[in-house]
């Protein structure tokens, strides 16, 4: 970060793979009282020739979310799905039984980079009677007498208006629902404990929709947000209870009760992507934020 009216300069670095972030103290600015018009790389031959990668250059007047690695210590395993590959069915750390359809997907990134950054590749699934289920444990679990508050981000799309649907579940161990919301061609809606759905918006073909969760564990009470792609048109998730105030031990999605307000469930794709689940708060959609921004991709 610059202080150009202080003439000073402080930041910090951050390792991708252990996550161990080490802080840039204060320091002056070589030159101060100057118009800061170029942002660059050069090299320094007097230490020998060797190479270096750079990526993700920016230059702005908005703060700069923390990156998406905050998140370790929860389903960050793998949310974006980076480790997997091109047509076959998910591997670890997803579940996914053998015979089911649930696999990676290059046409099912996300356009949101609100947590995860375009890494192409997503997950993608079709909708079958007898599932498809793919889920991760969260590690360690999310324990229901805990009051901080849970974050939950992700996304989805499904690529046709033709019928069939699936569910995303935050569940004990045993399955049991915290949280269910299901898609079809209907829209996406809530699930209360009595079974009901409650429509929170539309869903058109083809159109991808950020879904961010806040879980209030004092009072047992979740809200949120749905941003759709495009338009970046928000529709809010107004406070609802709960469906059973529990350890959260794993999320995963199936067809489930999918089939609400009469649709039958067929045959047709669903794609996902940017799956995380955490104590600390997410960066909303959409990513970067409008402003002023010098950038370098």
């Amino acid at each position: 970060m610059l202080d150009l009216a202080g003439n000073t300069y402080s930041g910090a670095v951050i390792n991708a793979s252990t996550q161990e972030r080490t802080a840039i103290a204060s320091r002056s600015l070589i030159f101060s009282n100057q118009i800061v018009n170029t942002i660059g790389t050069d090299v320094d031959t007097s230490v020998g020739n060797s190479g270096i990668q750079i990526d993700n250059m920016v230059l702005g007047v908005l703060p700069i979310p923390a990156p998406p690695s905050v998140y370790k210590g929860y389903i960050t395993a793998d949310g974006d799905f980076g480790i997997q590959s091109e047509g076959v069915t998910m591997r670890s750390p997803w579940n996914a039984p053998l015979g089911q359809t649930p696999c990676g997907s290059a046409g099912a990134q996300s356009p949101f980079e609100n947590v995860f950054q375009n890494n192409g590749m997503g997950a993608y699934w079709t909708n079958t009677l007898s599932g498809p289920f793919f889920g991760q444990s969260v590690v360690p679990p999310l324990q229901s007498n805990d009051t901080r508050t849970v974050y939950v981000n992700f996304d989805v799309m499904k690529p046709t208006s033709s019928n069939g649907g699936y569910r995303v579940v935050l569940a004990e161990a045993s399955y049991r629902a915290a949280v269910e919301l299901f898609v079809n061609s209907a829209g996406l809606y809530a699930r209360s404990a009595a079974g009901k759905g409650t429509s929170i918006c539309a869903v058109e073909p083809g159109v991808w929709y950020n879904i961010q969760l806040e879980l209030n564990r004092t009072n047992s009470t979740y809200s949120g947000v749905v941003t759709r792609d495009g338009t970046f048109k928000k529709y809010p998730i107004a406070s609802r209870a709960l469906m059973t105030n529990i350890t959260i031990g794993i999320v995963f999605t199936d067809t489930g009760d999918a089939t609400a307000n009469g649709l039958p469930q067929a045959n047709t794709g669903f794609a996902g992507d940017n799956w995380v689940i955490g104590n600390l708060p997410l960066a909303p959609a959409p990513f970067p934020p409008a402003g002023t921004l010098i950038m370098m991709r």
